[in-house]
């Protein structure tokens, strides 16, 4: 990308984001995916800006672009899922519940031995192998508790497109690096719109209106007399 070979770097980052997914899909704790995600997030940023970076990018490249970024999302949103439902009405007993919480609880333990033997390759050894027998076994069980999560897909710009009424559009917005971007899909096209604000600049926007709206703790006399002012700067 530094060199301008857009196209190799495309590429590149694809085959990142494959072996990115492959390697959360093998994490069996939503915490462990989390925290292994959190400072790869500039694989998605930077392959949704390469998609857009033409001046008018391709129905295609707005469409990859829009699967990026639902694989960013979706992916994180269905992992706090199926961390969080204890269990899928029908499918399961409560003693895989009870089982998948204790195999949970040791697990944790293990990895605060883990961290806490700073360097002991030894000791590390056999907890290194403990700790892979409890994530095996884990994984197993979230997959028998709900397959129909595990093998979710995210969502195609074509289906979002099918569901939305002739006079009907969608607004997806994306945090790519410092700058939002946002798509505007709808029901026969779709378009994507480059740099509508910072996020910096957003959270001072926000910090902003926090302070207007907070200002009508004055009370009611000092919201009567200044209501055109007050209105003014909650608007701006």
């Amino acid at each position: 990308a530094a060199r301008g070979d857009n196209a190799m770097a495309r590429t590149h980052l694809t085959a990142a984001l494959d072996v990115l997914d492959r390697q959360r899909a093998s994490l069996p704790l939503e915490e462990v995916r989390t925290a292994y995600l959190d400072d790869k997030m500039a694989i998605y940023s930077d392959l949704v800006v390469n998609l857009l970076a033409a001046p008018l990018p391709s129905d295609d490249e707005v469409a990859a672009a829009f699967a990026v970024v639902e694989r960013a999302r979706s992916r994180a949103l269905l992992e706090r899922l199926m961390a969080s439902v204890d269990a899928v009405a029908g499918s399961e007993s409560e003693a895989v519940n009870e089982q998948r919480a204790a195999r949970r609880r040791q697990l944790h333990w293990l990895y605060n031995q883990l961290l806490g033997e700073s360097g002991n390759r030894r000791l590390d050894g056999n907890i290194s192998r403990e700790v892979a027998q409890h994530e095996a076994a884990i994984q197993r069980l979230e997959w028998r508790s709900a397959p129909l999560l595990a093998q979710a897909e995210p969502a195609r710009m074509e289906e979002l497109q099918a569901i939305l009424a002739d006079d009907q559009q969608a607004l997806v917005f994306y945090f790519a690096g410092d700058e939002v971007l946002a798509f505007v899909v709808g029901r026969q096209s779709a378009q994507a719109v480059r740099r509508v604000t910072t996020v910096t600049a957003l959270a001072q926007a926000q910090s902003e209106l926090r302070f207007q709206l907070g200002r009508a703790e004055l009370g009611s006399d000092y919201m009567a007399r200044q209501r055109n002012r007050l209105m003014r700067g909650v608007q701006e």
